[in-house]
């Protein structure tokens, strides 16, 4: 769908119809209020990419070259439009989730098609539009909601910049139609339609991953299958409570009757098998009696050829994803274990390597292990209120028989490493406002799942102080220079960024904040301004501070120039007791050495002008007598002059 295509006769006809229909509707100009259906937008999703079983289609869904599985209240046919597939199979997270994993679909046309969506139960419900712009081409497309019959705009959004993902969510009641027209870009797309919202919410089964085992190897009988087991090319024992059955896989012998410790134990030594496939394969497990089981899977990469594979545990129903885990480097035998409870089905996807493999599911705890209490929660976790930028804790309290085993989970979704009694998310960021906290904690008895507790995030205050409004530099003389300090301080509860210091009028400067310079909450740095005046009179100037605070930071300078002052020092001694031709004068800014001769030749007076001195400065002189042969006498006493 990104290369150029030509479209049939038939295909233009049918646009052709489409935009006389589109017309009419515009010039016809119909009154929304006497339309029969109803439009509520309810908000964009940018966050959840193609991971919609945790947010929406709970009621049904439709994913484009994919799968559909509409409500009963409900039809959606799209019109006017083709499909393509941009990626079958792939891990890309923008990717709609299926059974199999994710797709990378849509429908799409040159400049527009339409979605006919039918709610016919007479009530309002949730209807998500997901759209891709798979391959960054630019893409921006307007998309309308209209009454089926009358052609009224019931609503209109524009979906752009949505290379990652984006949803359109309304609440939408009776017949209407979804216009998609094409604002620029390549051409226009929609990947799939949602009717309700969470499907995992709604999901009847359960899955808690409790830990993952790389120590037991093929030593299962001492920790896993009290209940009963399924060993690939082997024996099964199955409880009553459950039924397994392996899908569209192979089974393979890597070692019969082996002494290696990979291998799972069996009733003659041990095997090393497996159940295989190329790329992907499943088990249908259903655990019908309404609690929760532990369930252990095992592989290994027998032949060590580099496997990596993903295990998802669905809802055998919706496919709604209940856990995912990641099962790699597993040479030496691995066991991923979890909670389970009710109908579900265990996907094994490839990641890399050469194909995928599992070798057992075990079913219960230790043959030993002695009955345990159930948790329970005593102490809900509690909603949180942070400014964004801080994180938030949330915790539990509970009872049940040890060891307890926690998994948090953020809007339905299990957060990873969040395996405590509390946890703390990273800094907040202005989207989490609103997220929903759970925990579940489990044993070997059963799981609870707490209430969820809410967290709102409030932007953050952004306040740039400065100890001086304005800054008075009073008489400078010309050429010198006046400074002063002033002290930015963040008086906000975020991070002040500055982006540049600027300083206008005549003599006036402003150093010592660069460019870029963050501010953390209370903290400050020094401003340092500057006049040196090139003339007399006075000045006004001002320095201003750019940055992301809410309110401008500006600082009034003043001052004025005065013509220098300048000094004289006049210096006398007494006449030399030899005979002489003249006298040298020399001066020094350091007390008792480093002398520079003032006069060009010795003089035959015994007074001297020091002249033009400017002030603040002390100045160090000394004479010498000089006879006809030019010898110099050493040099006299040193006074020293103060020039105020």
């Amino acid at each position: 769908m990104d290369t150029n295509r030509k479209p049939s006769n038939r295909q233009i006809l049918a646009l052709i119809s489409f935009f006389t229909l589109i017309s009419l509707v515009l010039a016809g100009a119909p009154n929304a209020a006497a339309a029969s259906s109803a439009a509520t937008f309810v908000g964009s999703d940018t966050v959840s990419q193609g991971n919609w079983q945790t947010k929406y289609g709970a009621d049904g869904r439709s994913i484009a070259s994919s799968l559909q599985t509409l409500p009963g209240y409900a039809s959606s046919t799209p019109q006017n439009e083709s499909s393509e597939i941009w990626a079958a199979g792939t891990t890309d997270v923008r990717g709609l989730q299926t059974a199999a994993g994710r797709i990378g679909s849509a429908w799409y046309a040159a400049t527009a098609f339409s979605m006919d969506v039918n709610l016919t139960d007479g009530n309002s419900h949730q209807v998500a539009l997901y759209g891709v712009d798979w391959s960054s081409r630019g893409r921006s497309e307007t998309i309308q909601i209209v009454d089926a019959s009358s052609g009224a705009i019931l609503d209109s959004r524009t979906l752009s910049s949505f290379v990652n993902g984006t949803y359109l969510v309304w609440n939408i009641s009776g017949h209407v139609k979804v216009n998609v027209q094409l604002t620029g870009g390549l051409n226009v797309v929609v990947s799939g339609i949602f009717f309700g919202g969470s499907a995992a919410a709604t999901s009847s089964s359960s899955a808690v991953f409790l830990n993952s085992d790389i120590i037991s190897q093929g030593n299962w009988q001492s920790k896993y299958g009290s209940d009963g087991y399924s060993i690939a090319n082997s024996s099964q024992t199955l409880p009553g409570y459950a039924s397994f059955t392996p899908q569209n896989e192979s089974s393979e012998i890597w070692a019969a009757g082996t002494t290696d410790v990979r291998g799972l134990q069996t009733a003659a030594g041990r095997i090393g098998s497996a159940w295989y496939a190329a790329t992907a394969f499943s088990m249908d497990v259903n655990l019908t009696d309404g609690n929760s089981h532990q369930v252990a899977l095992y592989g290994v990469d027998w032949s060590s050829r580099g496997r990596s594979e993903t295990i998802q545990i669905v809802d055998g129903a919706s496919g709604a994803i209940l856990d995912s885990r990641t099962l790699s480097s597993f040479v030496n035998g691995t066991y991923l274990v979890w909670n389970v409870r009710g109908h579900v089905k265990v996907n094994v996807i490839l990641l890399g390597g050469l194909n995928v493999v599992t070798s057992g599911v075990f079913f219960g705890g230790a043959p030993s292990s002695p009955s345990a209490t159930a948790p329970a929660i005593t102490t809900q976790p509690a909603g949180q209120t942070v400014t964004a930028g801080q994180p938030a804790t949330f915790s539990v309290a509970d009872t049940g028989t040890a060891p307890l085993l926690y998994q948090w989970s953020k809007n339905g979704t299990p957060v990873s490493g969040a395996n405590s009694s509390s946890y703390t998310t990273p800094a907040t960021v202005a989207s989490d406002n609103g997220a929903n906290f759970t925990v579940a904690v489990s044993n070997t008895a059963g799981i609870a799942t707490s209430n969820a507790a809410v967290l709102k995030v409030n932007a953050p205050t952004l306040i740039l102080t400065s100890s001086a409004n304005s800054v008075n530099f009073g008489s400078v003389n010309v050429s010198a220079q006046s400074t002063q300090t002033v002290t930015l301080t963040n008086a906000g509860s975020g991070t002040v960024a500055i982006s540049s210091v600027s300083c206008s009028g005549p003599g006036f400067n402003a150093s010592g904040i660069p460019s870029g310079t963050m501010l953390a909450p209370g903290q400050s740095a020094p401003l340092t301004a500057a006049f040196s005046p090139a003339s007399s009179g006075s000045a006004t100037g001002s320095i201003s501070v750019s940055s992301n605070a809410t309110a401008a930071t500006t600082i009034a300078l003043s001052g004025a120039g005065a013509a220098a002052t300048t000094h004289a020092v006049a210096l006398s001694w007494s006449p030399s007791t030899s005979s002489v031709v003249g006298y040298n004068v020399y001066v020094s800014m350091v007390t008792g050495s480093s002398y520079t001769k003032l006069t060009a030749a010795p003089i035959n007076s015994l007074n001297y002008v020091d002249g033009g001195l400017q002030t603040a400065q002390n100045r160090y002189y000394v004479v010498t007598a000089v006879n006809s042969d030019n010898t110099e006498s050493i040099f006299s006493t040193q006074v020293m002059a103060t020039i105020p």
